[in-house]
């Protein structure tokens, strides 16, 4: 049934995002209309009434959703690795670490990451439509080209080889559901210990200590996608109750 989940050669990946300003007032002239028209179009705004507080408070909320008004602050990427004949599951993040560091650097970074790992399939939850739109739209937006892997413009659906956890869990639905409920599901601790994505937009614009809250979303993405390897582990199990799963710890 799960022949083509080989849980060995998946690249599990999970992208945090944040605004591209920390308050509506600071972006420039073209992006404030922007903003508003979009604002306006998806009915963001409370009685439809457009004013500073309330552009403000939807930028606060929905930005970080939308690649054209946001940017990636952290992408994890967890493989599983042969290392002295054991195999280990590894996380590479890469998240802006500084004032000094920026999107293009990290997105750079990644490109090659994803280069040197190209033999394997991603993995992501929700990822067709969040995480790999996104990553593919923000590679553009700062005229860098996506890696291989990334680049399915023009393909038809059973064409593209990627793999989505949230869809794979619909079988055939209309539903499915969240990393945290699949936890529940599956006695596996959630990875949303203190912080979630909904809290990212604060934990790195208000935090007094930045470098600490940055460190803390890196931790809570590399745990995220460490949870989405363990999911895995759970459904490739039921058809392989002999297999002897590596064990993933938490960071």
């Amino acid at each position: 049934m799960f022949e083509k989940l080989n849980y060995k050669t998946l690249l599990y990946l999970d992208i945090e995002t944040v605004p591209i300003t920390k308050e509506y007032s600071d972006l420039n002239d073209g992006y404030k209309s922007a903003w508003e028209y979009y604002s306006k179009q998806n009915n963001l705004l409370p009685d439809n009434i457009v004013s500073e507080e309330n552009l403000s408070n939807a930028w606060k909320k929905t930005a970080s959703l939308l690649p054209e008004f946001s940017k990636i602050l952290c992408v994890s990427i967890g493989d599983y690795q042969t290392i002295d004949d054991d195999v280990v599951f590894k996380t590479y993040t890469r998240v802006i670490k500084n004032d000094s560091d920026n999107e293009i650097n990290l997105l750079k970074d990644v490109a090659k990451y994803l280069e040197l790992k190209s033999v394997k399939k991603l993995i992501a939850h929700a990822g067709k439509d969040f995480d790999y739109p996104f990553l593919i739209r923000r590679f553009l937006i700062n005229g860098i080209l996506p890696p291989k892997s990334l680049q399915f413009f023009d393909k038809k659906p059973w064409e593209i080889d990627l793999f989505d956890l949230k869809e794979i869990w619909k079988f055939g639905g209309y539903k499915s559901s969240s990393l945290t409920a699949l936890c529940a599901a599956f006695n596996i601790k959630s990875s949303k210990d203190g912080i979630d994505g909904s809290q990212v937009y604060d934990f790195y614009y208000n935090s007094e200590d930045k470098n600490k809250a940055i460190i803390n979303i890196a931790r809570y993405c590399s745990n995220d996608v460490r949870v989405m390897a363990m999911i895995v582990q759970k459904i490739v199990a039921v058809e392989n109750p002999n297999e002897k799963f590596p064990t993933i710890d938490y960071v």
